[in-house]
């Protein structure tokens, strides 16, 4: 389980086969998601690629200021 907004962006920044696995495929919680959202937006894109995000994250993406982010939600 992804257990950090920190953890999460450096799984993303490590780019090693096991690290992205981990971020695509390891759950974490709603408030994870939040804190990588708000304190790092440009991760947004990155918790999309994530498949165990619940629905509420994904309504709270399609809301992003990034037009790239609500596209790839819509």
């Amino acid at each position: 389980m992804i257990k950090s907004a920190k953890e999460f962006t450096q799984l993303i920044d490590n780019q090693s086969d096991n690290s992205t696995y981990r971020a695509t495929t390891e759950e974490a919680t709603e408030q994870v998601w939040a804190d990588v959202s708000e304190h790092h937006p440009e991760y947004e894109k990155n918790i999309l690629q994530n498949i165990t995000i619940s629905n509420s994250t994904i309504k709270s993406l399609s809301k992003s200021p990034n037009p790239l982010v609500r596209w790839w939600v819509a």
